[in-house]
């Protein structure tokens, strides 16, 4: 998890080998506002709402 200057989460990723690698989901005031997905640290695709994101991928796949 990654924070902001006013201590609350920025963005939460999943990181292999300190380089993101799976999902990355941003956040602004505390409301989710757009997730990403990464491989070997390259953006492969970009979601800008929560049903969009969720409809081409499992939930499950965020643990």
């Amino acid at each position: 998890m990654f924070y902001d200057a006013m201590e609350k989460v920025n963005h939460k990723c999943q990181l292999k080998d300190n380089r993101k690698n799976g999902y990355c989901l941003m956040y602004k005031n505390g409301t989710l506002v757009s997730a990403s997905k990464y491989k070997a640290g390259k953006k492969l695709k970009e979601w800008s709402t929560f049903a969009s994101f969720k409809r081409e991928n499992k939930l499950s796949d965020l643990k």
